[in-house]
């Protein structure tokens, strides 16, 4: 299971983590750094959809094709968490570019700065997404949740072929569809702020320590259910606060945190593609600006 997390800070600002869950530990991670005006398009695919990149942005990557998760230079965020129930319909019946699945989430990055303008953007997508067969052999599900500096948020999830679109402002996790999202705000309605097994979700929290609450409720290492994607062991936690626009890291394989400051990096248009590779065993901790070295573009699976 993949959880995310947003909270308000007694300076009312916000702050938005994940956990990433996955059966494959061996799957390759790397921080990354895209400039604005960096040339994309939807994948390796007949009618790939193409953009120019309007801001730039710090993410996560997956099996080296794939943005999990990110910040842009506007402090909006962007995360893919499993869903078993995501239905991206046949995309052979419309005639509309075609975006890879996991460039959605860099696809937002890309050129969103606020909740609001990728939500009034999504009453028409200009796309549709077509869902790969990952380098496990599963098929890709996930929905996507966006976050700003203003504390909106919303989950984007596909529904038999169809855009569905949940604004919300709680703790969320995989296989959560989004017509089961109400029972969640009803059960919040009765709980409250309450601490509930351990864990106090609502925004009301009032320590600003996302890693902790991401721990308590992350899966030990080997824990697997290979007929059940959504019980897996939780490879890394990841936070960002959109005020200061900080992107903060932990691998469960190496229990220290590392982060890249917005402003460190250089996201010019022009400027070189960086990043830094996850290893296990190789610990980064703290600021990490100085550890970048020059990637390759991903190229969408």
């Amino acid at each position: 299971m993949r959880n995310r997390i947003m909270y308000k800070t007694a300076a009312e600002q916000f702050i938005t983590g994940r956990s990433m869950d996955c059966q494959d530990p061996s799957a390759t991670t790397r921080i990354m750094v895209y400039p604005r005006g960096l040339a994309q398009n939807g994948g390796s695919m007949e009618n790939a959809l193409t953009w120019t990149a309007k801001y730039g942005s710090i993410f996560s990557s997956f099996y080296d094709g794939a943005t999990a998760d990110g910040m842009n230079e506007c402090g909006f965020v962007a995360n893919i968490l499993k869903c078993a129930e995501s239905d991206f319909g046949d995309v052979t019946l419309s005639d509309k570019p075609r975006l890879s699945l996991t460039a959605w989430s860099q696809y937002f990055l890309d050129n969103f700065s606020t909740v609001e303008e990728a939500l009034v953007a999504m009453q028409d997508p200009g796309f549709v997404i077509h869902s790969p067969v990952l380098p496990n052999g599963k098929k890709a599900t996930v929905y996507l949740a966006i976050s700003d500096t203003g504390g909106n948020a919303a989950v984007l999830e596909y529904v038999q072929g169809n855009l569905v679109i949940q604004q919300e402002r709680r703790a969320v996790n995989s296989a959560t569809a989004v017509d089961k999202l109400n029972a969640i705000d009803k059960y919040w309605e009765l709980a409250g702020s309450e601490e509930v097994k351990g864990v106090d979700f609502p925004l009301s929290i009032k320590k600003p320590d996302d890693f902790s609450i991401m721990r308590a409720i992350g899966r030990a290492q080997r824990w697997t259910d290979p007929d059940h994607p959504s019980i897996s062991a939780t490879l890394r936690y990841t936070q960002v606060d959109h005020a200061a626009k900080r992107y903060y890291f932990e691998s469960t394989f190496e229990t220290a945190v590392c982060w890249l400051d917005m402003e460190s990096v250089n996201i010019e248009a022009g400027a070189s593609l960086m990043g830094v590779e996850i290893k296990q065993g190789e610990s980064l901790v703290g600021d990490i600006s100085s550890k970048l070295v020059p990637m390759k573009q991903l190229n969408w699976l």
